[in-house]
């Protein structure tokens, strides 16, 4: 039993609830989490900038060429050796790029840097939940999830507006040239599903980036007694004060892929308690402008 499990046995108490104080850290900011009252929250309230993008290119290397449509490309250390690589979504064709070609998936290209010249290409990993022209998946963000110096893949898996709706996905270390090199995170059974539109349900996990003034989503990391978790919160402003947002917060257990739901909790709290940042676990979160 982890020591947050430990002392929500031992007391349940809401007033020593209140005292539970997380310390996570986003990018140079120290994020302060109070389960019970979640004063001190710094949320996601939207994700800002311009979507780092690479131009479709042709694959000289495959016969016939075929060129990587709608291509999207975030770099960072996905394996935790040191160096920089590069992870790629893009749909595939053989022929024009235009018009989009019904029930063509989106796919990842994994490139681990190894030092000049030699490289490791995994590549040509299929992401079902991305068919077009339904689901355009983009290159979203390279956050640290679990703390462990190998940044996760944040990949966006919903077309675009105010929300951006992603899935994160962990790098496998023993992945080799042509197999999976991507791992999308998943909730454990139960989850969380205290809400059928906004809740943290069992399976594949997807993720919330959007600000309103109706309601808020945003994730957040922090370790405590060496124990990495992510906080998934949902404000949703009250109906009789405008001032007001009532507040969900998940909190599950990060271990590789899985993610355990341990506890959750529900806070009334004033607009001004709800601060923003575009960044998640280390890593800006980017859509396309």
């Amino acid at each position: 039993m982890s020591p947050i499990e430990e002392r929500i046995r031992r007391d349940p108490d809401e007033r020593a609830r209140r005292r539970v104080v997380r310390r996570a850290q986003i990018g140079a900011l120290a994020l302060s989490v109070v389960i019970g009252t979640i004063a001190g929250v710094y949320g996601l309230l939207g994700v800002f900038g311009t979507l780092r993008e690479t131009p479709a290119r042709n694959d000289k290397s495959s016969s016939p060429a075929f060129t990587e449509c709608d291509a999207s490309t975030v770099k960072a250390d996905v394996n935790g050796d040191g160096e920089i690589d590069a992870v790629s979504v893009f749909w595939p064709s053989y022929a024009a790029c235009e018009p989009v070609l019904e029930g063509v998936r989106y796919q990842t290209r994994v490139v681990i840097s190894a030092g000049t010249p030699a490289a490791v290409v995994l590549e040509s990993q299929e992401l079902p939940e991305c068919e077009t022209p339904v689901t355009a998946c983009r290159a979203f963000g390279a956050p640290d999830v679990d703390g462990d110096s190998h940044a996760e893949v944040a990949i966006a898996i919903a077309p675009g507006g105010p929300a951006a709706f992603f899935g994160i996905y962990r790098f496998d270390p023993g992945a080799v040239s042509g197999s999976q090199a991507l791992v999308r995170l998943t909730v454990e059974p139960p989850g969380d599903p205290w809400n059928e539109e906004y809740g943290f349900s069992p399976g594949p996990a997807v993720f919330t980036a959007y600000g309103s003034v109706t309601h808020i989503h945003w994730a957040a990391c922090f370790k405590e007694e060496g124990e990495h978790f992510l906080v998934v919160a949902t404000a949703l402003r009250t109906k009789e004060e405008p001032d007001l947002y009532d507040v969900h917060t998940t909190v599950a257990r990060v271990d590789e892929a899985s993610l355990e739901v341990v506890m959750s909790d529900e806070a009334r709290v004033p607009t001004d308690r709800l601060e923003a940042t575009d960044e998640l676990c280390g890593s800006t979160l980017f859509v396309r402008g």
